[in-house]
């Protein structure tokens, strides 16, 4: 089980591994155009994540929307699905 620090941690951690971005707010949408993240990016964020945490991360995709992509948004998303 994941805390909810380890979860975040470990998003910010693959963002900027993949992005370079660093200095993420949390609520910040991670599909803004302010970010200019390239869609093709999350496919590695993703990867990342799903290897580290060994969670279905792209489930996000498949019960939300554009807006839980944001660092809480994940992380809530993130941690809920580690509870089951």
């Amino acid at each position: 089980m994941h805390t909810r620090d380890d979860l975040e941690k470990a998003i910010r951690k693959a963002i900027e591994e993949v992005t370079g971005i660093t200095d993420l707010e949390d609520d910040d949408n991670l599909m803004s155009r302010k970010l200019r993240i390239q869609p093709s990016a999350f496919l590695y964020i993703f990867d990342i994540l799903e290897k580290e945490l060994e969670l279905p991360v792209y489930e996000v995709f498949k019960h939300n929307t554009y807006e839980n992509m944001t660092l809480c948004g994940l992380t809530d998303t993130l941690y809920a699905r580690g509870e089951k």
